[in-house]
């Protein structure tokens, strides 16, 4: 995993540095950076974890990592800062709690989609903002989100799957429904009843015969 090669301590040493998160705060960040390549590369975005700056005024760039199957740099890196109004969508989500999704502007003129979420700490308070930036102006907010969630209960990282672009990929919500499936999952005919595979209407279909989704479901 790409977030393997960034120790522990050199996120604490960056977090020290360069913010006023607290103790509590900076471990919440840390044991979520696992999650952090399996978000990006199920939203095939690439993925950066900001926090305010000792100066209040400034974002910092704690982690950056882009999709495992990408060979392009990410469009910034662990450390850079930027004022306030240069990552607005940061300081939106800092304001009020919540998802904003909007556009930015790069150095080169060139504008990508972003998505930002909170990262909450124990009292509920948004610590962090984690960024979802595609390579273009589009976005999926299922994939986004299903990143998103990734972060929020991260297992250990023996346990995540490298997504590759030939996997079929289907998302479920908490009912079982299909809320999204790629090209390569569409023919999937062991988990859809056959008119849904011929007229390729999958979205909104419950997943059968699947006997590991019933396990998660069960066990989560």
């Amino acid at each position: 995993m790409q977030t393997r090669g960034i120790e522990m301590s050199q996120l604490y040493t960056l977090i020290r540095d360069t913010t006023n998160l607290t103790e509590v705060q900076a471990k919440i960040l840390d044991h979520e950076q696992v999650a952090l390549q399996f978000a990006a590369d199920i939203s095939k975005n690439q993925v950066y974890l900001c926090a305010k700056g000792k100066n209040s005024d400034i974002s910092v760039i704690l982690l950056a990592v882009r999709p495992s199957y990408t060979h392009s740099q990410t469009f910034f890196k662990a450390g850079d800062t930027f004022l306030r109004d240069e990552l607005s969508i940061v300081e939106n989500v800092f304001s009020t709690g919540r998802k904003v999704a909007g556009r930015m502007e790069l150095d080169q003129g060139r504008k990508v989609a972003v998505t930002g979420y909170p990262i909450v700490d124990n009292a509920g308070v948004p610590s962090a903002v984690v960024c979802f930036v595609s390579s273009s102006l589009d976005q999926q907010q299922v994939l986004t989100d299903t990143g998103s969630l990734a972060l929020q209960v991260p297992f250990d990282g023996k346990d995540y799957y490298g997504i590759r672009p030939q996997d079929g990929v289907i998302i479920l919500d908490s009912l079982g429904r299909i809320i999204y499936s790629n090209d390569m999952a569409n023919d999937l005919y062991m988990v859809l009843d056959k008119e849904a595979v011929e007229s390729q209407e999958i979205i909104g279909h419950t997943i059968v015969r699947f006997p590991l989704v019933d396990e998660v479901m069960k066990t989560g």
